[in-house]
């Protein structure tokens, strides 16, 4: 089989979309909250970035923020800043879901335990 005469690679999943909230959407628009958080935090870590830069007296160009390379010590601040805005944004989903769990939950955790402990075996 030559490679001309091969069937092309299949480019999006076959089947309904799956969903994991009540309805689809309210999939879609936790995927656009989620998508939407990731940008806010790529903004936070850029504007950061050009904080740090006046406070040494460089100037923000394009250049000097693609180069910098933050330290231990900023990312960890970075990190705590992100884990905190999640928190803020997630915390109605986490409140809701430790006030009524549902079998579900249970089995779900259940799960994610026992993927957390294989990689430890």
């Amino acid at each position: 089989m030559t490679a001309d005469s091969r069937k092309p690679r299949q480019k999006t999943a076959k089947g309904r979309r799956p969903f994991f909230l009540d309805s689809a959407d309210s999939d879609k628009l936790l995927a656009m909250i989620t998508a939407l958080v990731g940008e806010v935090s790529i903004l936070k870590d850029r504007v950061d970035t050009h904080e740090r830069l006046a406070v040494v007296g460089k100037v923000a160009t394009p250049e000097e923020i693609e180069a910098y390379e933050p330290d231990e010590p900023v990312e960890d601040e970075r990190e705590a800043a992100r884990v905190a805005m999640l928190d803020r944004v997630y915390r109605i989903i986490s409140v809701t879901r430790d006030q009524s769990p549902t079998s579900d939950d249970v089995e779900y955790d259940a799960l994610i335990d026992q993927f957390a402990n294989d990689d430890k075996t």
